[in-house]
């Protein structure tokens, strides 16, 4: 499992929460609206929600990952976000907010 981020506190952040909760997730700095990591064999701030579209729309049904958390993103952004991922069989499974900031579970 893989996470990304393209501010460095971020990935810091994930990487010890992971770590307190025994997850094993690999965390990488990466601007994902430059472009796709290679997602290899396991098939794969401006603002969030942009970032999280412009990814959108560079996966393709063969591509996208079985389970996406799509996170940092503002209550009135899930249906948006949600709906960017439908088109290649990322449906939502559950979405979670504390205050002002909400997250998305994905799964194909």
């Amino acid at each position: 499992m893989r996470g990304y981020d393209h501010e460095a506190p971020a990935v810091e952040a994930a990487s010890a929460n992971a770590a307190a909760n025994g997850v094993a997730v690999g965390f990488e700095r990466r601007d994902l609206r430059r472009g796709l990591p290679d997602l290899g064999a396991d098939r794969r701030r401006q603002h969030d929600r942009a970032v999280l579209k412009a990814l959108a729309v560079q996966l393709d049904a063969e591509r996208a990952p079985r389970t996406m958390v799509c996170s940092g993103l503002l209550p009135p952004e899930l249906d948006e976000t949600a709906a960017a991922f439908a088109p290649v069989g990322l449906r939502e499974v559950e979405r979670r907010g504390e205050g002002d900031w909400a997250a998305l579970l994905l799964r194909r």
